[in-house]
């Protein structure tokens, strides 16, 4: 999968704001506070639901605001996606050469979020274990379990078992 533009409107400290992708290694850096990590809990809600946010639902909208959305473009397989979340409703779209032929992938939050997962072959536990450790939350990979935290490092790595000796 390779992220290719974010599009955030009324999200937490990010507001309105885009940020465009390369293929990659990308790096986001900054000084505290000034949205780096809320730039990754903006592509997780994009890919999974607000749902995965800590907090209130109602308090995702940038201060003063009502409404927020959040639009994620990503590359998969071949083909370009599309993914729209705001606080009601989400959509998924594979997007076609001709703009008249785009495909409706999903619709609906529940659905989306079914959708991105089967493509990602991903859940969203699984995301959030694995490759978004926030910040003084790296020991809830240790909470997780030593022995089922080697069958997801085993299904990850596409063995059944990672300490079974061939000869």
């Amino acid at each position: 999968m390779q992220l290719t533009k974010l599009v955030t409107t009324n999200f937490k400290r990010l507001g309105t704001f885009t940020a465009d992708f390369t293929s990659g290694l990308n790096v986001i850096g900054g000084d505290n506070f000034k949205g780096k990590s809320t730039l990754l809990r903006a592509i997780e809600a994009a890919l999974f639901g607000v749902t995965t946010l800590p907090g209130k639902k109602e308090d995702i909208p940038t201060w003063g605001q009502k409404d927020f959305s959040l639009e994620l473009s990503f590359l998969l397989n071949g083909s370009e996606y599309l993914v729209s979340r705001n606080k009601s409703t989400a959509k998924l779209v594979r997007i076609a050469k001709d703009p008249d032929n785009d495909e409706l992938v999903a619709n609906g939050s529940t659905p989306v979020t079914s959708a991105i997962e089967e493509l990602l072959g991903l859940s969203a536990k699984d995301y959030s274990l694995f490759l978004q450790s926030r910040q003084h939350e790296v020991s809830s990979v240790l909470k997780y379990g030593a022995t089922a935290l080697n069958r997801k490092v085993e299904e990850f790595a596409g063995v059944d078992l990672i300490d079974k000796v061939q000869v």
